[in-house]
């Protein structure tokens, strides 16, 4: 056993290993590409927290175990928004109410938070859940009346001119045409 824990109760295929002791490992490895560009490819004995930021935001990628591994440099600035944030590798939970599931005062009531499925960033695209195999994985709910997609576009409204409006607009450009010609 090393610090509390008990490998002997490990899966040999670390299926039962949660996810903080591998993004651990990760950020373990990415520390040490880190330091190790600071010291050997730019040769700097003394240095910052800043400038190991840049260190990972600029030298660090890499495939660790959860994935792609690769920093941004953000959006620069005084702000700096998005700086250090991991850029690649990132899967995301897409979630969804049903109100179907939900007992208000009930001690269930996240019981009708679902799994709908998961968002790839590097891919850009959403996968579904396996619905046979995740009992909390369901399909899509539209909370309105159709139970449809909700546009975010307003609907396009096509307004056509009247035809003897149309006939004055070409016999005077027409005419224009004429005068412009003589």
């Amino acid at each position: 056993a090393c610090a509390g824990i008990d490998y002997s109760s490990l899966d040999p295929s670390g299926s039962n290993i949660g996810d903080p002791p591998v993004y651990a490992y990760d950020a373990v490895i990415a520390m040490a590409l880190g330091l190790h560009s600071l010291l050997y490819v730019h040769n700097k004995c003394n240095f910052t927290g800043d400038d190991l930021r840049q260190s990972l935001s600029n030298d660090v990628s890499f495939t660790g175990a959860t994935g792609r591994i690769q920093f941004s440099a953000g959006l620069g600035g005084e702000i700096a928004y998005g700086d250090g944030d991991r850029e690649s590798g990132l899967t995301f939970k897409v979630q969804n109410f049903n109100p179907t599931l939900f007992h208000r005062g009930g001690r269930d009531e996240l019981q009708s938070i679902r799994t709908v499925g998961f968002w790839h960033k590097d891919e850009n695209t959403m996968f579904p859940c396996d619905m046979v195999g995740d009992d909390y994985c369901t399909e899509t709910v539209y909370n309105n009346e159709e139970d449809s997609i909700v546009s975010d576009d307003p609907d396009i409204i096509e307004i056509h001119m009247e035809e003897w409006a149309r006939n004055l607009i070409r016999a005077g450009s027409s005419l224009a045409m004429l005068t412009c010609l003589v």
